[in-house]
């Protein structure tokens, strides 16, 4: 499937219908995305509260602290920063990266799905408009 994807669909070889492997692949990447997204973005809104309370008490803060502290050293990681010298700041940078990460997978998938409507011709973007989707019936 994916070469059919990189060739504009001119090895014309898929089989729709099994799972598409690519998709599969790629939602994964999604959610584990969104995943890191989610702690990056605890770990920032735990940075704010420099006092360790909220306004439900001191428990909050202290569960976020101990889910979230180990964003920072892999954010400095992947910035390239040196892990004794991480801060926040490298948090937020990736977090940000990881938000243009999302954005660019969305206009991609929307390409895909739309792609896959016009070559497979099974109506994936009616999936989006009317909930369901056709599949070509196999002759006997």
């Amino acid at each position: 499937m994916f070469l059919n994807l990189i060739t504009l669909n001119r090895r014309k070889k898929f089989d729709s219908t099994h799972s598409d492997s690519f998709n599969t692949v790629y939602f994964t990447i999604f959610h584990l995305l969104l995943a890191w997204m989610l702690f990056t973005g605890l770990q920032l809104y735990v940075g704010g509260l420099e006092s360790g309370q909220s306004s439900i008490g001191t428990w909050w803060p202290s569960m976020l602290h101990l889910v979230t502290d180990w964003t920072i050293p892999v954010s400095a990681w992947l910035v390239g920063s040196s892990i004794p010298t991480a801060t926040i700041m490298d948090v937020r940078i990736v977090h940000h990266m990881t938000m243009w990460l999302i954005v660019t997978w969305v206009m991609f998938h929307i390409y895909y799905q739309v792609w896959r409507t016009i070559f497979w011709k099974e109506g994936d973007i009616a999936i989006v408009v009317g909930g369901s989707k056709f599949v070509k019936e196999k002759e006997a």
